[in-house]
This record gives C-alpha cells, structure tokens and sequence, in this order.
C-alpha cells in the first residue's frame, strides 16, 4: 500500500457500533492472468492499488462507514461500504462480488438490502401498471386508477426512506435515503431538513449532504413568489464573438417572460421546443416573450440545434451551470416564468401546464 493513498489514519476512524478501526479484506481473481491489480477508493478516506499474486490479494483499510467506496479491477467495478466487517472479494468473469464474513449484519449487507428492496418497490409499481394496462380501460378511469397506483407507491416508497434515514442515521444508508427522497420528489425539503437534522453531525457534514442543503437553500430562495436572482454569462455569437448578458436584460422589464433551461443534447429538451414555440406564437408581444437559456451545453452544439428547430426568440447560450446553481435545477428542461416586476410566477411546469400558466398570468 502507498503511503500518499491513506488520507485518514485508520485508527482514528472508530465505528459507532464498536467494530474494528479497520477492515480485512481477502481477494481472489478467477480471471488468471488478467486481472493483476485492484483499487480501492473511498473519498477523503483512501485511494490505494493492491498487487495480486497467484490471483489473490489482502489488504487493510481503514473503516468509514458514512462513505460509500469503489473497488476497481480489470474492467469492472463496484461500490462498497467498510465498517469494520472482514470482506471477501471474488472476481470472475461477471464482475465483482463482495460477501460480508461474520454472522452479525455489516452496514454493507444492510445496504445491498436498501437497494433492492427500493428496486422491488419500482418493479411493483411498474408490474401494477402493466396489469392496468391490460384492462383496456378508458381514458378517464384508466386516469383514476393510475393515480391510485401511484400515489400507493409513493406512499410506500416515501415511508421506506423515511425508515431507512431513522434507522442508519450514522453510516451511508441514510445519505443515500435521504437523496432518494429530494430525488423523487416525494417529500417537501422542510420535511426533509427535519430528516437531516436527525442525522449524525458526521453525517450532516458530508460534502452530498451539504450540497443538497445548498440547493434547498437555493431553491428555498427562488421558489414561487420571490423576486428573480439575476445572473451574467458570456454569451457566445455564431463567429465565435462573446458578449456578456445578464438575465435582467430580459427579466423585470415590464413583460411575462418564460425562460426554457435548456440543452442541445437533451431530448426531454427538444421535445418541449413545439410547446414553447406554440406558447411564443400564441401570445408574443407587449406583455409576454420567451428567452431560452443553454446550460451544461457547448455553444456551437446550443447554436447548432437552435437553428435546426426553429428557435427564434431571445436565447443565452453558454451559460453553463451558473443559473442552475442559483435557481437549484437539477435536471432540464426547467421552465421558470416571471411577472413583469421579475417576481417568480411558476416554476418546474412542463407539456401543457406551460401554456396553460402562461394564458393564467395573462389572464386569457
């Protein structure tokens, strides 16, 4: 082991349920004289290679049970949880497998256990959509009992985070509960800091764990009714020419404005554009406009795919992640429309509800 890969000294990092500082790990490659190496990651913890001989490796690393680590070998890869549990790591032409070697339950096995009971729950709900399906039902009843289904699971699924947090409130488990429930959206972020805030200070100190705390703040700050947060990029032209603009130049300016976040890369993105051009041709003029902002995008792909799908209103490219820090978007398309005095009329509306919003707002 090198002795620049051991960031935390091991024997600092104590389990909370009394296990050893470190865990044993005992290896075995059945693909010979393929596999001769394997990497053992855990952020902030651990970064280290481990030689095989004869096909077999062993190595001690340290416990950290509120991390989630990778071992790598050859091609393959998979993520585990060190606790303080002995580990024993097969490697065969599937990938590779890790088995727990004691009788009491690691927090490794206890997440293997979280993932796929949370996999079984998707796999239910989409099995109980396949039978509805099969009904033949009309439209609208078809319509009901979607919703039953769905709000059923979302029931179900909000309760087994919500059990998965309380119950792991020290090791990894939770943070990957935790993610779920924002991810989901299936709970409301006050509910969810009550959560965090249960959580063990190491815990609420992990870098995921505070990023999500910066969005909920962020989004927190520019939620529906709250005055919009201005931002300025480099826009760039089709020679290549930049120039900065700020999305006050467009925003609190008297008009509704529906700004599209965007990407050219994005197909949920691409095909909103029919909506947003029936919104821009239906209602353009003295008291409403549409402006399309590219982010995570490269400027000639942005300018490239507006051409080719008929975007013609006001558009920022090049604006990377600088508005979806501010305005805490996680995934695109995300459309925000603004009032006149830049206040946040509507956000996270997609399909029709885009241009049933904005005929709401301007009252036709």
């Amino acid at each position: 082991m090198k002795k620049s890969a051991i960031i935390a000294i091991a024997a600092a990092i104590v389990c909370s349920c009394g296990k050893p500082a470190v865990t044993q790990i005992n290896g075995v490659s059945e693909i010979k004289n393929q596999v001769w190496k394997a990497s053992f990651t855990i952020p902030e913890v651990i970064d280290t290679t481990v030689e095989m001989y004869a096909g077999e490796f062993s190595l001690e690393i340290p416990a950290a049970p509120t991390k989630a680590g990778v071992v790598k070998a050859g091609s393959f890869r998979e993520r585990f949880i060190s606790d303080g549990t002995p580990m024993n790591i097969v490697i065969d032409s599937l990938g590779i497998h890790i088995a727990c070697l004691t009788p009491e339950k690691s927090i490794h096995a206890r997440w293997a256990e979280f993932k796929d009971a949370t996999k079984k729950i998707f796999e239910d709900h989409y099995a109980s959509m396949a039978a509805l399906r099969e009904k033949g039902l009309e439209n609208e009843a078809f319509e009901a009992e979607s919703k039953t289904i769905l709000d059923a699971t979302v029931e179900k699924l909000k309760g087994f985070l919500l059990d998965a947090a309380k119950n792991n409130k020290d090791n990894y488990i939770a943070i990957e509960a935790v993610q779920n429930l924002r991810g989901q959206g299936i709970i409301e972020d006050e509910e969810l800091l009550s959560v965090i805030n249960s959580l063990s200070d190491e815990l609420k100190a992990d870098p995921q764990i505070q990023k999500m705390l910066t969005v909920m703040e962020n989004y927190a700050k520019t939620a529906e009714g709250k005055p919009f947060t201005d931002f300025t990029v480099e826009t760039v032209a089709e020679d290549g020419s930049t120039t900065k603009v700020s999305l006050s130049d467009y925003v609190g300016k008297g008009k509704y404005i529906l700004v599209d976040f965007w990407a050219s890369w994005c197909g949920p993105c691409k095909a909103e554009i029919p909506n947003v051009k029936n919104v821009y041709e239906t209602y353009a003029g003295e008291n409403f406009d549409v402006l399309s902002v590219a982010v995570w995008d490269k400027p000639e792909d942005t300018i490239k795919s507006a051409a080719e799908h008929g975007i013609v209103w006001n558009q920022i490219n090049n604006a990377q992640s600088v508005p979806t820090d501010i305005y805490a978007i996680q995934g695109i398309p995300h459309f925000i429309l603004f009032g006149p005095d830049g206040t946040i009329v509507k956000r996270g509306i997609r399909g029709p509800k885009i241009g049933e919003a904005v005929a709401e707002a301007l009252g036709k």
